[in-house]
């Protein structure tokens, strides 16, 4: 399970495998994203990923060959919100709200 993380200026927020079990939650994170968001279009459909906040640098995102809001229409990516990469400032006060500084 990955949840309530922030992964700041990755390559992509995260990578499906093969195998069942693996990761299977990616949920209630904040990804601010170089490359691509997903690394898998053939995902295990019991992968639960919901609820996270990315960021790509102009605020837009095309996953498996689809816009996010067609991809999101399909019922991926629940409860998911895209915008534009934060601040530094931003993002280092979502570091501090999620470490309870």
């Amino acid at each position: 399970k990955f949840d309530s993380n922030i992964l700041a200026y990755v390559g992509n927020c995260y990578q499906t495998f093969s195998f069942k079990g693996y990761n299977s939650f990616f949920t209630n994170n904040t990804c601010v994203f170089r490359g691509s968001y997903f690394g898998g279009c053939n995902a295990d459909y019991s992968l639960n990923i919901s609820n996270n906040k990315v960021s790509s640098k102009n605020g837009d995102l095309s996953v498996c060959g689809m816009n996010f809001s067609e991809w999101q229409a399909k019922g991926n990516d629940r409860k998911t919100t895209l915008r534009r990469w934060p601040t530094d400032v931003q993002l280092v006060q979502l570091s501090r709200e999620l470490l309870s500084f």
